[in-house]
């Protein structure tokens, strides 16, 4: 009887550590499944965020902004696996606790490496404003770190008027994020890397030690003032237009009112029909059509030089007449003076 109970006991003993041991091994299965999604979502979503900065057009910036979301939809229910992989809450909160000072903030690698990248970062960008591409190849030429935008981020989390951020299009409209220098007078000594030391240990103490992002700026309102812009070049562009076109017609007008002085005088006439003028300015080689015909010529000389011409109706055909004892080059100057004036 002993026997067959020890048996029975043995029997059960061999069925539990068989689902013990199924159990483990469907845990760690699906643990690894979920650190797997996790790591796929994590390189999917930088790959994401890295694309945007090298936008063509904003019509693909809006199909980004369409499929990020979709990616993140899709992705939120990684997130609570995400928060399971976390350290215990007590040991982070004590290791915040344990750092007091710079010193001992540096001391941590990370946090060592991301102040070096900082204080770099104002090395590459003294007296110049560079995309943020150029930015990454001179990280990787100079100091062998690939830096990502999420730094660039988290250092405006920190000290959000550092650095100023803004889009630009360029003529083959593409899309390129322009970086600067805010605060140019701390490039003669370490004092901006010290206060960026002393803001990130604040940071840490009163926030924890995830950084968040600093939004980039909008893509939107860059495109309206681009657009504002390009309404303001294209009014300025008329208005030299217009001014070009015064200018030609003024000379026209001078030139003109200078010949017909001469004519007169020549013919020795203080009168003349309007179709003779006309032939003769012709024969002279000036473009009437210009100015719309000789006859609104003749009124837009009426009207800036009154005193010496005028025209008048003939019985058959207009008559102009000039006052010959008026030297026209002289009233030309005279009015010039008054306008200067």
């Amino acid at each position: 009887m002993s026997y067959s109970r020890n048996g029975v006991s043995q029997h059960k003993n061999k069925d539990n550590s068989q689902h013990i041991t199924k159990r483990d091994k469907k845990e760690a299965k699906v643990k690894g499944n979920v650190q797997q999604l996790v790591q796929k979502s994590m390189t999917k979503n930088k790959s994401l965020y890295e694309d945007s900065l090298t936008i063509n057009s904003i019509e693909q910036f809006e199909n980004y902004k369409k499929m990020v979301k979709l990616e993140q939809k899709r992705e939120s229910t990684i997130d609570i696996s995400i928060i399971l992989f976390k350290e215990p809450l007590r040991q982070r909160f004590e290791r915040i606790q344990s750092i007091k000072t710079i010193q001992q903030l540096l001391a941590i690698p990370y946090y060592q490496l991301f102040c070096k990248m900082f204080l770099n970062l104002n090395k590459i960008l003294i007296n110049q404003t560079l995309a943020f591409q150029e930015i990454v190849i001179q990280f990787k030429q100079d100091y062998q770190i690939e830096f990502k935008v999420q730094y660039l981020q988290q250092f405006l989390s920190i000290w959000n008027d550092s650095f100023s951020l803004a889009w630009k299009h360029h003529m083959n409209n593409k899309l390129s994020l322009e970086v600067r220098i805010n605060n140019q007078q701390f490039l003669q000594n370490d004092n901006k890397n010290i206060i960026f030391q002393q803001k990130l240990l604040n940071y840490i103490q009163t926030q924890g030690e995830c950084i968040e992002l600093f939004p980039l700026p909008n893509i939107e309102n860059t495109q309206q003032q681009d657009i504002k812009l390009q309404e303001q070049e294209s009014q300025m562009t008329q208005n030299i237009c217009r001014d070009q076109q015064d200018y030609q017609k003024n000379n026209q007008l001078r030139s003109i009112a200078i010949q017909l002085q001469h004519y007169f005088h020549i013919r020795d006439v203080s009168n003349m029909y309007l179709i003779n003028v006309e032939k003769y300015l012709i024969k002279q080689k000036f473009d009437l059509n210009f100015n719309n015909g000789l006859q609104k010529i003749i009124n837009e000389l009426i009207l800036k030089y009154p005193e010496w011409i005028n025209m008048i109706q003939g019985e058959k055909e207009q008559i102009i007449r000039i006052n010959r004892s008026i030297n026209i080059k002289q009233l030309m100057l005279e009015q010039e003076c008054l306008d200067c004036n």
